[in-house]
């Protein structure tokens, strides 16, 4: 996918979702209301940050290291899989299991899929209209 139809896909998933407030805040109803559920794992491998996963029963899970202490981090990893969910990315096997690499700077991705879903977690965490509209009032601020 482009970097404009991913932008379009966060939007319309931004519009449908978030009624006010930080897209952040509405993680958790996003994944009720997909009926996905979410699970915290305790990992001993520091490596394993997310995973979009599929059970035999076909329920759609998001799983996170429960080790992620950033709040931001753990957001944007949760955000990172519902873009692998909602980009409709097809998995090789049952699961995508993210590690810390993959889902890090633009410039460290070289995985398409894994850039894909970090693409879609920043457009839906920082929708571009909200980002320009805030920087310019902050521009009129210091103006004064």
């Amino acid at each position: 996918m482009t970097n404009s139809e991913i932008e379009l896909v966060s939007l319309e998933i931004f519009n449908k979702y978030i009624h006010r407030g930080g897209s952040h805040k509405q993680l958790f109803n996003i994944m009720q209301e997909e009926r996905i559920k979410f699970r915290e794992i305790a990992s001993s491998n520091a490596n394993f940050i997310g995973a979009l996963t599929f059970g035999d029963n076909k329920q759609t899970y998001i799983m996170v290291n429960q080790g992620i202490e950033n709040i931001g981090r753990r957001n944007f990893t949760i955000a990172h899989e519902l873009g692998h969910y909602f980009l409709n990315h097809k998995l090789h096997s049952n699961s995508f299991f993210c590690q810390d690499k993959q889902i890090a700077e633009e410039s460290e991705v070289t995985d398409k899929i894994e850039h894909e879903a970090n693409y879609f977690a920043s457009c839906f965490l920082m929708p571009k209209q909200k980002i320009t509209s805030a920087f310019l009032l902050w521009q009129i601020v210091q103006r004064r």
